[in-house]
């Protein structure tokens, strides 16, 4: 009996040991770690919402999981490319590899605003962010993003040089304290000094907070009349990326959101996510 005892327990102690061995094998790669600095967030993985709060609460984050950050919130998404991203209320955040124009990456920003600040990155790394209109890459920098519900991108620079891509054209060099913007499929704008009405806009922690991703309010650039005044983008573009107002194409005058329902060829495959490029952005979780 006590040899039969103790078979059974080895046995057992194999099996646990299989288990936890494998586990680790099966999940899916971390990521990072968000850590709620305010209020609250949710985790989509699997399939499955997770809602999290506290603050400091840290929380393991894998490829593949989808971030949104809550209402009056903050989370410091710090990756393993040891790279700190703040991102602001109501920012929808994927770890999702994706590969563009020579570039790859796992970070897509869906929309909302994010602070990067990337001083130490492991081994030669660099980080490279994805939106439904831009590619940002990067290595050893500091900058500023808005990412609107329908893709539109502005980039602000604050340290060193950081290339914005869009889904045409060339790759743009924006400097230290230089600002570009992409709209649908539009080449990044040329990189230019920061307007002030802008800069003060963006100069306070607030500026981080975006509006909810179904409201009114949510297809706008900070500062736009200041955008438009300095001459970098007009009135015109600006509702382009609305989807709002009506465009001469020849003698046609058509609604601007047919742009996105042309073919799926003509749109990066790899975008962060077909919702946000057609402008029908519902975020239920």
């Amino acid at each position: 009996m006590k040899t039969f005892k103790t078979a059974f327990l080895l046995a057992l102690i194999a099996v646990l040991g299989v288990i936890f061995i494998w586990e680790p094998l099966f999940a899916a790669a971390k990521y990072g770690d968000a850590i709620i600095k305010k209020g609250s967030m949710t985790v989509v993985r699997g399939g499955r919402t997770k809602r999290y709060r506290g603050v400091n609460r840290s929380v393991r984050i894998e490829e593949n999981d989808l971030i949104r950050v809550r209402s009056r919130s903050r989370v410091l998404l710090k990756t393993r490319e040891k790279a700190d991203l703040t991102l602001g209320s109501n920012s929808v955040f994927h770890v999702k590899k994706w590969r563009k124009k020579g570039k790859t990456g796992f970070a897509r920003s869906l929309f909302g605003r994010f602070r990067a600040s990337i001083t130490s990155l492991f081994g030669g790394r660099s980080v490279n962010v994805k939106t439904a209109s831009a590619t940002i890459g990067v290595k050893g920098t500091r900058y500023l993003v808005q990412v609107t519900n329908r893709g539109g991108t502005m980039l602000v620079v604050q340290e060193n040089i950081v290339g914005l891509q869009g889904q045409s054209g060339p790759e743009v060099n924006v400097g230290e304290n230089q600002i570009s913007i992409t709209i649908n499929i539009n080449p990044a704008t040329p990189a230019v000094e920061v307007p002030r009405a802008v800069a003060n806009q963006i100069s306070g922690e607030q500026w981080l907070d975006s509006p909810p991703a179904n409201s009114a309010g949510a297809g706008n650039f900070v500062g736009e009349a200041g955008l438009v005044q300095a001459g970098i983008i007009t009135e015109d573009q600006l509702n382009e990326g609305k989807g709002t107002g009506d465009f001469e194409t020849g003698p046609e005058v058509f609604d601007p959101s047919e742009v996105f329902e042309l073919p799926e060829t003509l749109f990066d495959p790899n975008a962060g996510s077909d919702a946000i490029q057609r402008g029908r952005v519902r975020l239920s979780f």
